[in-house]
């Protein structure tokens, strides 16, 4: 894990995987996605918690109070990948824990709702994806 590309890509995993976890804990129509993706999303949080300090920190507690923000979503990848860059036994961890082969890319945390007096929509969108209409 050395080229810019690798990190790039790693730090886009385990930030989409983390706002997915953290807007499916939000979410009661959750039920269905793939409860391995959500668990390692919950993980990867734990970690980033630990591990991040300073600016990284800020853009994990912002990201934390509105994981479906685009611009959080980029302020986290950013500050993510200046930490895998320094840290790379960091990086290598946090493969682990959120392979490529799960297939998390950016933009699959989508937060689509409808509501009027007579009926609410949700729509959690992306690789897992769930509607529930009440």
């Amino acid at each position: 894990m050395t080229s810019g590309t690798d990190i790039e890509a790693l730090a886009t995993r385990v930030v989409e995987g983390v706002a997915l976890a953290l807007v499916a804990a939000r979410e009661t129509g959750h039920r269905g996605m793939d409860e391995k993706i959500l668990s390692l999303g919950h993980k990867a949080n734990e970690m980033l918690q630990e591990r991040l300090t300073g600016r990284g920190r800020e853009a994990l507690d912002d990201l934390r109070r509105r994981p479906d923000s685009d611009d959080n979503r980029a302020d986290l990848r950013k500050q993510l990948g200046k930490l895998l860059v320094d840290d790379p036994a960091f990086a290598a961890r946090l493969s682990d824990v959120i392979p490529e082969s799960l297939g998390i890319q950016r933009g699959d945390v989508v937060i689509n709702r409808v509501s009027s007096a007579l009926n609410v929509g949700s729509q959690i969108s992306g690789s897992f994806n769930k509607i529930r209409i009440e």
